[in-house]
């Protein structure tokens, strides 16, 4: 389990940041506060979106129904908040789902 924990983490994360660099599509604006730092320019897919995705899509064959669908609500959780900070757009966060839940179950 450990090792699909930290190939999901790894993986999706290097998966997620070649795309940004290949696609280059800009991030939204961002929250009017300035709160949010942005670590990089790009934003097509949401790096989290897929890395959650990808953990939950590794996992969930491993644990019970009852921990399987509070880590996908986790996910889709996570994915949303990217977009209600403003960093993400939907397609954005809904590439990066599909993305790491490919990739994750991959593993």
């Amino acid at each position: 389990m450990a090792l699909r924990l930290v190939g999901a983490i790894v993986g999706a994360g290097l998966l997620a940041g070649g795309l940004k660099r290949l696609l280059r599509r800009p991030r939204p604006d961002g929250p009017p506060d300035g709160l949010y730092p942005a670590h990089d320019r790009y934003s097509l897919p949401s790096g989290h979106a897929v890395r959650v995705a990808a953990i939950v899509a590794a996992l969930s064959p491993l644990v019970p129904v009852w921990v399987a669908l509070p880590l996908a609500l986790w996910a889709v959780a996570v994915a949303l908040s990217r977009v209600a900070l403003g960093i993400h757009y939907l397609l954005d966060v809904a590439a990066g789902i599909l993305l790491g839940g490919m990739f994750g179950l991959t593993l």
